[in-house]
């Protein structure tokens, strides 16, 4: 009797090993996935996009940059008594997909 149980355990154990294995191959196949939609976005993997989608990237990332250069006016002024000066660096890409830094200064007088 404890051997047929024994062996029942086992191969529930078996089940449960197969399915834990296909459930970590099915999270490392979307992490990887997820890497790879990303990578782009932290300036890796630039060369491999088409032009379309560089284009989208480059879009996106100046509307981003107006967005933080608007946040930024709106904290400046309301964190100002007198005069107030803030910066900021941006990593971007240009119009030819190369990356570059941009350099926000504010000086406001409130």
């Amino acid at each position: 009797m404890q051997a047929s149980q024994s062996k029942s355990y086992s191969a529930g154990l078996e089940r449960k090993l197969r399915s834990n294995q296909q459930y970590l191959a099915n999270l490392e196949s979307r992490l990887q996935h997820e890497i790879v939609k990303a990578a782009p976005l932290m300036g890796s993997n630039l060369d491999a996009l088409p032009t379309a989608q560089l284009q989208q990237l480059v879009h996106a990332q100046e509307e981003a940059l107006k967005r933080a250069r608007s946040m930024l006016v709106s904290i400046a002024r309301a964190a100002c008594t007198f005069v107030c000066t803030a910066s900021l660096s941006f990593t971007v890409l240009n119009s030819q997909g190369k990356i570059c830094r941009q350099f926000v200064s504010l000086c406001l007088a409130c």
